[in-house]
């Protein structure tokens, strides 16, 4: 009975990963509908990600505190720079992001960065409700990676992660690989971006099967216009595969519908140097958790980005229909 009563635990710790990756945006299965594991490896680390549609692989001025949207992102002008950021999404399940960067000359720019999720503790009792012992759960990821200029304009990058998730006695530890390029214009005002995400394999399984690793393709451009201070970008996301299930689909989406599904919206407004406001829009978002009864702005962010002197604060709001929003805050330093 003990055993049962961990696993019904593990079985809530599961459920509340599940419905944290419905609303990231990319479901909960992979390519030819495969379950996947590490879901926590697709939440938006950085507020101004989360911000412009919860994907980035494009936006110009990204740096370290969207390394982990794209490693190609780190530059020169990141050297000893560092960023944090926070998320509660409910009760006592919070998320951290650290990342930092260090330039090395002729070789690159060096990104770390650690991705920690807690979803806090657990009892543990037998069949008449006596507290036995106290267990945790969390999900954890170490990364490392390299950016370099390969020729103006041009940047690629790479980063490995160490992945480890423990829920209880259940544990699961993998290796994956991301990388990246992304290209900016002679004028500045275009900029386009690729990556291949959690390309790799679990190294140890929860119950001795093995499952696939959150792997995504993904490409996006973005502009800014010549009389408006706004830059917009449209990234593409889950190109491994073009349909995407949805259990709310009462019919087939059509080619439009299910593009859209693949397509995030962001704008960012350029009120001056230091202050950005940032509107998106996610369709697979939407599309998953929008309430058939009303209007909904399930899908729909914003955010606001302040920058003084070497400091940013960024922060961010993403609305998920019924089951309400996620708030994320951030700050990046020169040091």
């Amino acid at each position: 009975m003990i055993k049962l009563k961990k696993t019904i635990l593990i079985q809530a710790v599961l459920f509340v990963t599940l419905a944290l990756f419905m609303v990231t945006g990319s479901t909960a299965y992979g390519q030819s509908g495969t379950k996947t594991v590490f879901r926590f490896l697709d939440v938006p680390s950085s507020p101004r990600t989360a911000a412009l549609g919860s994907y980035s692989v494009s936006h110009p001025a990204s740096g370290i505190s969207q390394f982990f949207d794209n490693p190609a992102y780190p530059g020169a002008h990141d050297h000893r720079t560092f960023s944090a950021s926070y998320i509660n999404l409910i009760h006592d399940v919070n998320m951290y992001f650290t990342s930092g960067a260090w330039h090395l000359d002729g070789i690159g720019t060096l990104g770390a960065g650690i991705r920690y999720m807690s979803y806090g503790n657990f009892d543990e009792t037998d069949e008449q409700g006596n507290i036995l012992s106290e267990f945790s759960a969390y999900d954890f990821a170490l990364s490392a990676g390299l950016s370099r200029e390969m020729m103006t304009g041009l940047q690629a990058g790479a980063a490995v992660h160490l992945i480890r998730s423990s829920y209880a006695a259940y544990t699961s530890t993998a290796v994956a690989l991301s990388a990246g390029a992304f290209w900016k214009s002679p004028d500045g005002f275009n900029t386009a971006g690729v990556t291949i995400q959690h390309l790799g394999s679990q190294i140890t399984e929860f119950d001795e099967v093995r499952e696939p690793l959150p792997f995504d393709l993904r490409a996006g451009f973005t502009r800014r216009l010549e009389n408006l201070p706004l830059r917009l970008s449209l990234t593409f996301h889950n190109l491994t595969r073009w349909e995407i299930p949805n259990a709310n689909d009462d019919e087939e989406p059509g080619f439009f519908g299910t593009l859209m599904r693949h397509t995030t919206i962001g704008g960012e407004f350029l009120f001056s140097e230091n202050v950005n406001l940032r509107l998106g829009y996610n369709h697979l978002q939407n599309a998953e958790l929008k309430s058939r009864s009303r209007l909904d702005t399930s899908g729909f962010s914003y955010g606001l980005g302040i920058k003084y002197k070497s400091i940013t604060f960024d922060v961010s709001r993403n609305s998920f229909s019924d089951l309400g929003g996620v708030t994320r805050i951030g700050i990046t330093a020169a040091l």
